[in-house]
């Protein structure tokens, strides 16, 4: 029997989705599956589902449904957040969540091999976090982003392999350098007291490119908001680091990876405050229950 929750979800996927969008119905179909087995396992199958699990289906069915209204879609790499588009009314696409979220179904397999085809090889150099998407923009079957974004760091592999990402995709990109930088130790060879100002500069920089390729403006009172929900977050998820120091340990390993997902889909929004709230409350209820 599939439960009302679960039918709800599944129904969604039958609305209208542009073609490139068939590898992420896939993915989508195979997270309700997912969410649905834990629950199975918990014994809370015929409950709603809860706030991180439900946050985390809302965002594969928000970016399909950004591409329909024509709300502009970003794509970004893992290490950076992405409060800032979502306060200047983007549609942020996290680029791991489609080309690691597809290794679970086995679905990156004939894109990697695409990928060595063209010789963009697997070798020590280049990640597979990154490469997958290559071959399904090859055939066709990925989300095109309207706008790409990434930085220096944190390695060569993910800035070399996002030129390659905007020559394949031919969309407006704008990069960060972040340099190498010591700022505890004034006498490193690394200290450079220029360094945050050059890097705030750039950040500034950011908003006027996106302003200007999108006609969104950066609005203080959606700004602050946003920041304020970021930071509700950040508590939550300092409260829970901390009831991880129980013994027992009140949560499997896999937990605080949630948070990750969170803050890197969804960070400065309601939904994110609600899910990192989840985690934390579920962490000390079962630190109580000595779980």
């Amino acid at each position: 029997m599939e439960f009302d929750c679960y039918k709800k979800y599944k129904k969604l996927a039958r609305e209208k989705w542009h073609k490139e969008f068939n590898l992420w119905k896939m993915m989508y179909l195979g997270m309700i599956d997912r969410v649905k087995k834990m629950a199975i396992n918990r014994g809370t199958e015929e409950e709603e589902f809860n706030p991180f699990s439900k946050l985390f289906l809302n965002f594969f069915l928000e970016v399909p449904k950004a591409r329909i209204s024509g709300k502009p879609i970003i794509m970004y790499p893992f290490n950076y957040g992405p409060e800032l588009f979502h306060a200047m009314g983007l549609q942020p696409l996290m680029q791991e969540i489609f080309s690691v979220g597809l290794a679970p179904f086995h679905l990156n397999e004939p894109y990697l091999d695409i990928t060595n085809e063209i010789e963009y090889g697997d070798n020590p150099t280049l990640c597979n976090a990154q490469r997958p998407l290559i071959g399904s923009y090859f055939k066709k079957v990925a989300p095109i982003p309207d706008l790409l974004f990434y930085l220096a760091t944190p390695c060569n592999s993910l800035a070399t392999t996002y030129q390659v990402f905007h020559h394949l995709s031919k969309v407006p990109t704008y990069s960060i350098d972040i340099p190498y930088w010591n700022y505890l130790d004034k006498n490193s060879e690394f200290y450079d007291e220029e360094t945050l100002n050059y890097v705030i500069k750039q950040l500034k920089s950011l908003i006027l490119w996106i302003e200007k390729e999108t006609n969104h403006k950066l609005e203080r009172d959606k700004f602050q908001q946003t920041m304020i929900w970021l930071n509700q977050c950040r508590e939550y998820i300092m409260e829970f680091h901390e009831l991880l120091r129980a013994v027992p340990c009140p949560v499997k390993s896999m937990v605080p990876f949630g948070n990750f997902l969170i803050m890197v889909t969804k960070g400065g929004t309601k939904e994110a405050v609600d899910a990192t709230k989840y985690i934390q409350d579920t962490a000390l209820e079962n630190v109580k229950n000595k779980i």
